[in-house]
């Protein structure tokens, strides 16, 4: 079995080194840098399996870094991380992809679970690759969405650490719900699909619009989260 690569980028070198420390224990190559111009390259360049990304640096965000690097077809699993949880930034996360929305401050736990995420998450990128492209492409919100589907039905950590948020938009003009964002992303992505639907009073026509998805992706995703939660 081939060695896990990882890149951390974070404006603040404690965080690359708790990261670092946990996942060299775990067996895992890491490199960390609070260099974000440089930390983007080495993640375009090197090909690693995934990548610890703080989301709000004032030297450069996280979400447009990794926004480019989309643009740029680099499609490796990212682990956003954030001090100050927002309902806005892990629905850009989910469009972006993401696989996970840690919560700081982090625990090994989390660290460790997010990782796993992102292995699947990466072993799916790598068995997709030798497939031709569809003609016509899934959005960025779809995509998204299907990789949170990817991670099975998670047990919740202990002190998983929660804020309670509220979001004024998602695409265009939605009316404000709450959701509370927990660390799990596939969690939260329920979450959000939920309240959009009650804020939408149960028209999920309405509610695909919002999400920017078509009514019977939709459909599925709420028949799929149905079947997970049941054999739970």
């Amino acid at each position: 079995m081939s060695i896990m690569r990882v890149a951390v980028i974070d404006d603040d070198p404690e965080v690359c080194r708790v990261i670092h420390e946990v996942l060299f224990g775990e067996g895992v190559q890491v490199a960390a840098t609070c260099d974000f111009a440089g930390g983007s390259t080495f993640i375009e360049q090197q090909g690693v399996d995934a990548a610890f990304i703080d989301l709000r640096a004032p030297q450069r965000p996280g979400l447009p870094l990794v926004a480019e690097l989309r643009r740029r077809g680099c499609q490796t699993p990212v682990i956003f991380m954030t001090a100050t949880a927002s309902f806005d930034s892990a629905v850009e996360a989910l469009r972006l992809g993401a696989v996970d929305y840690l919560i700081k401050p982090l625990t090994a736990q989390g660290i460790v679970q997010a990782l796993s995420r992102a292995a699947v998450a990466q072993r799916r990128i790598k068995a997709r690759r030798p497939q031709p492209e569809p003609a016509k492409k899934p959005s960025p919100t779809l995509l998204a969405l299907d990789d949170a589907h990817a991670f099975g039905c998670d047990e919740e950590a202990e002190g998983t650490r929660q804020a309670t948020v509220t979001g004024s938009s998602i695409a265009g003009g939605a009316p404000t719900i709450q959701v509370r964002l927990e660390g799990d992303l596939r969690a939260i992505e329920r979450q959000i699909i939920r309240e959009v639907i009650r804020s939408c009073d149960g028209n999920k026509a309405a509610a695909a619009r919002q999400l920017g998805l078509h009514r019977k992706t939709l459909y599925r995703l709420l028949q799929a989260d149905e079947v997970a939660l049941a054999s739970c």
